[in-house]
C-alpha cells in the first residue's frame, strides 16, 4: 500500500514537473524577493501552497519581508491569501507584524481576513498595535469593522 502511494506521489510530481526541491526554492525565492525566480518556478509547476522545512509558505515569506511584487505574483498564481504557515500565521499577520503597510493594503484589497487569529489567539491588528504601526492599525480597524462588525 505504501509503495503504491509513494509511486503515485512520484508520478504526480513528474507529471506536473514539480518537485519538493522546487517548492523549497519557491519559498526561498519569495522570501528574498526574487520575483523573476518566483515567476519561473511557478511557470515550471512549483506549488504556490508549498510549505518549506521551517513551515513558511511562499506568500507568508514574501509578505513578512515586504516583497510587494512577489506577493502580487503569488496572488495572481492563486495562492490562498488566508492560508497559514505551519505556525498558524497568515500572510496578513506577518505583514502587520513587520510593518509592511503596502503589503497589508494589497492583501486587504484582495480579501485577506483581518479577523483570522493566530494559534495563540492574537489578531493581526494586535501585532501591529504592539509594535506601534499606527497606519496599519487604522487599516485593520476599518477592515475588521467591515468584515466582522467589530467596533473601531
Amino acid at each position: 500500500m505504501f509503495s503504491n502511494l509513494l509511486m503515485l506521489v512520484v508520478f504526480i510530481g513528474v507529471a506536473c514537473g514539480c518537485t519538493p526541491a522546487m517548492d523549497k526554492e519557491l519559498v526561498s525565492a519569495a522570501g528574498t524577493g526574487n520575483m523573476h525566480e518566483v515567476a519561473s518556478l511557478i511557470k515550471r509547476g512549483a506549488n504556490v501552497e508549498a510549505h518549506a522545512v521551517d513551515g513558511w509558505t511562499p506568500l507568508t515569506a514574501a509578505a513578512s519581508a515586504g516583497h510587494l511584487e512577489v506577493v502580487k505574483i503569488l496572488l495572481a498564481a492563486k495562492a490562498d491569501i488566508n492560508a497559514p504557515e505551519e505556525g498558524g500565521n497568515t500572510a496578513l499577520f506577518w505583514a502587520a507584524f513587520h510593518g509592511q503597510i503596502e503589503v497589508v493594503k494589497l492583501l486587504l484589497d484582495h480579501g485577506a481576513d483581518a479577523t483570522k487569529k493566530r494559534e495563540n489567539g492574537q489578531l493581526p491588528i494586535e501585532a501591529a498595535r504592539e509594535r506601534n504601526y499606527v497606519q496599519i492599525v487604522k487599516l485593520l480597524q476599518s477592515e475588521e469593522a467591515l468584515g466582522s462588525g467589530l467596533e473601531k
